[in-house]
């Protein structure tokens, strides 16, 4: 599939069962992002839909007056080689049901499921991150501080991942292209 480069409203998402990444960029360019953490104590399927309630709210918040993304991009849970697996593979099972929840509740236009081998290979969190950070403006590394600052640093890699997944999206210089 051939990548644009500019979308009226992108929602990307790094999904997960009690904490979801999301940004959402305009025109090409990055304009918010966050973590979508619902209370602890919920039941999975309440926490879901919680932070389902939030992506949406924000959305709203920053692309007002648009009624639902260009195009959503979900990263697509991933089963690995049994030498490489790390967890129980069921695991996976709720993070595409919040990945289709989305796609239900925002109706894009467009929605792109990459894995993440196709946006950043094998690249470790730590280097990814930094490359991610990199391929931004001064202007939006300055919002994504400001953005993540109430964000604990432990799950910050959420957010990040989410944006990689917006740069992967739209082609910005550096993002993986396969």
């Amino acid at each position: 599939m051939k990548l644009k480069t500019k979308y009226e409203g992108l929602l990307a998402i790094d999904p997960g069962v009690k904490t979801v990444g999301w940004c959402v960029f305009n025109e090409g360019r990055y304009i918010g992002s966050g973590l979508a953490r619902p209370y602890n104590n919920l039941t999975t399927l309440s926490a879901m839909e919680e932070s389902i309630k939030i992506i949406h709210e924000k959305w709203e918040e920053f692309l007002s007056g648009t009624i639902r993304p260009e195009v959503l991009v979900i990263e697509r849970p991933q089963v690995y080689q049994q030498q490489f697996l790390k967890g129980d593979p069921n695991d996976l099972i709720p993070l595409a049901i919040i990945g289709g929840a989305i796609w239900n509740n925002m109706k894009p236009k467009e929605v792109v499921f990459p894995q993440p081998k196709q946006w950043k290979g094998q690249v470790p969190k730590d280097v990814m991150t930094e490359r991610t950070i990199k391929q931004l403006t001064k202007q939006e590394q300055e919002l994504l501080k400001d953005d993540v600052t109430r964000i604990p640093s432990s799950l910050r890699h959420n957010v990040y991942d989410a944006i990689g997944i917006a740069l992967w999206q739209v082609n910005r210089k550096g993002a993986r292209n396969e």
